[in-house]
């Protein structure tokens, strides 16, 4: 079924070349004030910071396709250690037009941004109170996972499609942090 509906939704996504250097990369997972931090680095002068909101902007419909083929690059390129490194040449296809990073990209590929972009400045941000980020994760993203209106809605519209296959197959599936099959459940 994947491989009909991967046809049926794959999205060509646009070309860019990046223009200004990716000069932050806030590292929390969703839940850990990422919203909050993205705008504070919009206030402070960065021009285009990246959160997870971003993929679901009309203009950026092929955005969790890319984020699929990262990971699927990352996890299933003949090397399961998860050893492969991704470059920056992986990443702006995703991320050319930004300057700023918050939110789960930060969080699930971590490692590789950082040696892609050594000269980014890195914050890490959570939560204090690890309940109550688990509580907020939850109620944020479990109840999509649950529905069953999103999972039958997901067969007939790419981005439901894609956006359902990133988070909850494969974000889930190859994350070793913050977001696990048994904390999305």
């Amino acid at each position: 079924m994947d491989y009909i509906l991967e046809r049926i939704y794959h999205n060509s996504p646009p070309s860019h070349t990046r223009t200004r250097p990716l000069e932050v990369i806030c590292v929390g997972p969703s839940r850990s004030g990422t919203e909050s931090l993205r705008a504070a680095l919009l206030e402070i002068g960065y021009h285009n910071v990246y959160h997870g909101w971003e993929a679901l902007k009309h203009t950026n419909e092929a955005d969790f396709e890319l984020h699929s083929q990262l990971l699927r690059k990352k996890y299933r390129s003949g090397d399961s250690s998860g050893k492969v490194r991704l470059t920056a040449e992986d990443f702006d296809t995703l991320l050319a037009r930004y300057d700023g990073l918050t939110d789960m990209d930060g969080a699930v590929f971590a490692a590789d941004l950082l040696e892609a972009y050594p000269n980014a400045k890195i914050i890490m941000n959570y939560r204090k109170d690890l309940n109550a980020w688990h509580k907020s994760f939850v109620e944020t993203f479990g109840a999509l996972g649950s529905s069953w209106m999103f999972w039958f809605m997901s067969h007939f519209e790419a981005q439901l499609y894609w956006s359902r296959r990133f988070i909850f197959r494969e974000m889930s599936k190859y994350s070793e942090g913050p977001v696990s099959r048994k904390t999305i459940r």
